[in-house]
């Protein structure tokens, strides 16, 4: 949980933290980080994707920073889940959003393009007829953004995968009577089980496969592999 007092101020769809600022409380942790920082424009801190006043400026994030810093050469993905933070007049829908947000030019997504096709599959034979999942890149889904932590994740520290999982609540944008909560509620369950199944699965076998290469290589070319002993003076 990245966002303990954000998720706890009382106000529905609130988007940020709630640090003091000039005008309104809070700062949007997700638009707060170093990549590209607030390079579009001057977003009032009444807004709730108001960045803050410099990269990096909140608690939050500099403390996800820090488990960056210390522990990337060991982190095969990072996966921000973005849960209840729209209202019905900004609804789109459940989604899987990868790098990049800050620009439109996209490259090196095969790896997500492939992703995309196992999560489809994965909700095309559970029979989903009723709600779909989008997988589309960051810039697709919000247009241009800056200072997203899964860009930060992907461009400054080379992550393998890099995702956001988009959790938008259903049951007041549909006006689901009061015994079909529990359906729908549960039908979200059962579609993010699945996708985060399918997620988790693909980001496996894809390591496993890179490693095997890697292994493979070793085995081929063990030479290349060695270290050169050095003669104490």
């Amino acid at each position: 949980m990245a966002n303990p007092d954000g998720i706890s101020f009382p106000r529905p769809f609130w988007n940020k933290n709630v640090s003091p600022q000039k005008a309104c409380p809070g700062v949007a942790l997700d638009r707060n980080f170093d990549v590209a920082w607030n390079f579009t424009r001057l977003i009032s801190s009444c807004s709730q994707n108001y960045p803050g006043f410099m990269p990096f400026s909140e608690q939050e994030t500099q403390a996800i920073r820090r488990i960056f810093h210390y522990h990337h050469h060991k982190i095969v993905a990072y996966i921000n889940v973005h849960g209840n933070g729209f209202d019905e007049r900004t609804f789109k829908g459940e989604a899987v959003l990868y790098p990049k947000g800050y620009t439109e030019f996209q490259e090196d997504d095969d790896q997500y393009i492939d992703l995309k096709g196992e999560i489809d599959e994965a909700i095309r034979n559970a029979s989903f007829r009723l709600m779909a999942v989008t997988v589309d890149n960051l810039y697709s889904w919000y247009g241009i953004i800056s200072g997203a932590s899964v860009d930060y994740a992907s461009t400054v520290f080379g992550v393998p995968f890099s995702l956001e999982f988009v959790m938008q609540p259903y049951s007041k944008v549909f006006n689901y009577k009061e015994h079909q909560n529990e359906v729908a509620y549960d039908s979200l369950n059962a579609i993010w089980g699945r996708i985060i199944h399918a997620v988790f699965q693909y980001i496996w076998e894809s390591t496993r496969y890179i490693e095997k290469r890697r292994l493979s290589k070793f085995v081929r070319y063990p030479r290349k592999f060695q270290f050169r002993k050095h003669n104490k003076v």
